[in-house]
Protein backbone atom coordinates (compact mmCIF):
# COMPACT_ATOMS: atom_id res chain seq x y z
CA UNK A 1 0.00 0.00 0.00
CA UNK A 2 2.45 2.62 1.18
CA UNK A 3 4.77 1.58 -2.62
CA UNK A 4 1.19 2.24 -4.66
CA UNK A 5 1.07 5.57 -2.30
CA UNK A 6 4.20 7.11 -3.24
CA UNK A 7 3.70 5.55 -7.11
CA UNK A 8 0.91 7.94 -7.02
CA UNK A 9 1.81 10.86 -5.35
CA UNK A 10 -0.85 10.64 -2.27
CA UNK A 11 0.10 13.27 0.04
CA UNK A 12 -2.66 12.89 2.32
CA UNK A 13 -3.15 10.14 4.90
CA UNK A 14 -3.69 6.35 3.74
CA UNK A 15 -4.49 3.65 6.41
CA UNK A 16 -4.45 -0.35 5.95
CA UNK A 17 -7.48 -2.44 8.10
CA UNK A 18 -5.02 -5.56 8.74
CA UNK A 19 -7.46 -6.85 11.00
CA UNK A 20 -10.67 -6.09 9.60
CA UNK A 21 -11.69 -4.57 12.58
CA UNK A 22 -12.63 -1.15 10.96
CA UNK A 23 -14.12 -2.60 8.32
CA UNK A 24 -16.53 -4.97 10.14
CA UNK A 25 -17.86 -1.80 12.14
CA UNK A 26 -18.30 -0.09 9.30
CA UNK A 27 -19.15 -2.72 6.39
CA UNK A 28 -21.49 -4.87 8.39
CA UNK A 29 -22.41 -8.81 6.74
CA UNK A 30 -18.86 -8.80 5.07
CA UNK A 31 -18.99 -12.00 4.52
CA UNK A 32 -22.69 -11.69 1.90
CA UNK A 33 -21.48 -8.56 0.24
CA UNK A 34 -18.68 -10.70 -1.90
CA UNK A 35 -15.83 -8.70 -1.37
CA UNK A 36 -13.38 -8.74 1.21
CA UNK A 37 -12.06 -4.98 0.72
CA UNK A 38 -13.47 -1.50 0.53
CA UNK A 39 -12.31 1.76 0.09
CA UNK A 40 -13.43 5.03 2.03
CA UNK A 41 -12.63 8.57 1.42
CA UNK A 42 -12.97 10.34 4.61
CA UNK A 43 -12.90 14.04 4.90
CA UNK A 44 -10.30 16.02 6.54
CA UNK A 45 -13.64 15.82 9.69
CA UNK A 46 -13.42 12.25 9.45
CA UNK A 47 -16.93 11.92 7.71
CA UNK A 48 -17.14 9.12 5.25
CA UNK A 49 -17.35 10.99 1.40
CA UNK A 50 -17.28 8.04 -1.14
CA UNK A 51 -16.90 4.17 -0.77
CA UNK A 52 -16.10 2.03 -3.31
CA UNK A 53 -17.67 -1.05 -2.25
CA UNK A 54 -14.47 -3.70 -3.07
CA UNK A 55 -13.24 -5.49 -5.52
CA UNK A 56 -10.52 -3.77 -7.89
CA UNK A 57 -10.34 -0.45 -9.20
CA UNK A 58 -7.12 0.90 -11.46
CA UNK A 59 -6.29 3.13 -14.37
CA UNK A 60 -6.83 2.18 -17.97
CA UNK A 61 -8.92 -0.37 -19.06
CA UNK A 62 -7.32 -4.11 -19.71
CA UNK A 63 -10.22 -5.70 -21.08
CA UNK A 64 -13.37 -6.70 -20.66
CA UNK A 65 -16.63 -5.28 -18.84
CA UNK A 66 -15.13 -5.35 -15.37
CA UNK A 67 -12.23 -3.59 -16.51
CA UNK A 68 -14.37 -0.78 -17.86
CA UNK A 69 -15.80 -0.87 -14.30
CA UNK A 70 -12.21 -0.44 -12.81
CA UNK A 71 -11.57 2.81 -14.97
CA UNK A 72 -14.82 4.01 -14.48
CA UNK A 73 -14.64 3.69 -10.40
CA UNK A 74 -10.91 4.62 -10.55
CA UNK A 75 -11.66 7.92 -12.38
CA UNK A 76 -14.59 8.16 -9.84
CA UNK A 77 -12.74 8.46 -6.83
CA UNK A 78 -10.04 10.52 -7.92
CA UNK A 79 -12.12 13.11 -9.01
CA UNK A 80 -13.99 12.78 -5.10
CA UNK A 81 -10.72 13.03 -3.99
CA UNK A 82 -9.33 15.90 -5.89
CA UNK A 83 -12.98 17.94 -4.54
CA UNK A 84 -12.36 16.99 -1.40
CA UNK A 85 -8.61 18.47 -1.44
CA UNK A 86 -9.62 21.38 -3.14
CA UNK A 87 -12.08 22.49 0.15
Amino acid sequence: MRTASDRLGLTFPVALDGDWSALRRWWPELEIRGWTSVSFVVDRKGVIRYVHPGGEFHEGQRGGESHRRCERDYKEIEQVISRLLGE
